[in-house]
């Protein structure tokens, strides 16, 4: 079996890999706006879980770019 290191160490990675996946399905929906501003993806990787679950259903019914950073 794992050792508790080993186990705490895979969790967190499944974690971030599902964080990166939701954060590339944000992203998804913004481009469809158009470019994505830099220092928006920049703050993307400090982001909790909530705060993205939020900002993508935002990015699903806004209409533009500015809309949605208007909202966020």
């Amino acid at each position: 079996g794992f050792s508790k290191g080993e186990e705490s160490g895979f969790a967190k990675g499944e974690e971030s890999g599902f964080a990166k996946g939701r954060i590339k399905g944000l992203l998804d929906i913004l481009s469809d706006f158009g470019a994505v501003p830099d220092e928006f993806q920049a703050h993307l990787q400090d982001i909790d879980d909530e705060t993205l679950k939020l900002w993508t259903k935002l990015a699903s019914t806004s209409k533009s770019m500015e809309e949605f950073l208007k909202q966020i």
